[in-house]
């Protein structure tokens, strides 16, 4: 008798469950069900990668949304709407002041270059703190203006790499 052998799991096939886990918001139980995979295999991959960190991230941000504003789901449809509104006002105060931020850093960084400029020999460690201050300025008004919200990546600090350029009058 021939012992039975184990069936390959491709990555194309377990890819294919987390998108129909993911994408469906079935349980992992049915999803392997669907595949044809074991429960126990597919549970212990989810867990090891993560699968639907995304579907409780949200819930937590909208759980957390909820105690913030006081939103009580009892509540009448006016009161609801009169949170909301309140609430929109609030975050649109705050967009404004953070519109504003850069543009007055923007101001005492002009100052410093133009001193960083006109010194012989300007100090490399201020120049490299100056031009990493630059460049998160630069990531405040974009965070600011909501410029990156679609293309939204966590970076390590691998990922960063600076060009620094210096320009002195001749």
């Amino acid at each position: 008798m021939e012992p039975l052998k184990k069936p390959i799991r491709t990555r194309s096939a377990w890819q294919a469950v987390r998108k129909y886990y993911e994408e469906t918001g079935c349980s992992l139980r049915e999803a392997a069900k669907k595949f044809d995979f074991p429960i126990t295999t597919t549970t212990r991959r989810a867990k090891a990668e993560c699968w639907g960190a995304q579907k409780v991230r949200e819930a937590i941000k909208g759980r957390s949304l909820e105690r913030t504003i006081g939103y009580d789901p009892t509540m009448p449809d006016y009161a609801k709407a009169q949170m909301i509104d309140l609430e929109a006002f609030r975050r649109s105060e705050i967009e404004k002041l953070h519109r504003k931020d850069p543009e007055g850093l923007r101001q005492i960084l002009a100052k410093i270059v133009a001193e960083q400029q006109s010194m012989p020999k300007p100090n490399i460690r201020d120049v490299k703190v100056l031009t990493e201050t630059i460049a998160l300025v630069q990531a405040l008004e974009r965070k600011a203006y909501r410029m990156d919200e679609e293309n939204v990546k966590e970076s390590s600090d691998d990922d960063k790499k600076w060009i620094i350029e210096i320009v002195r009058p001749q």
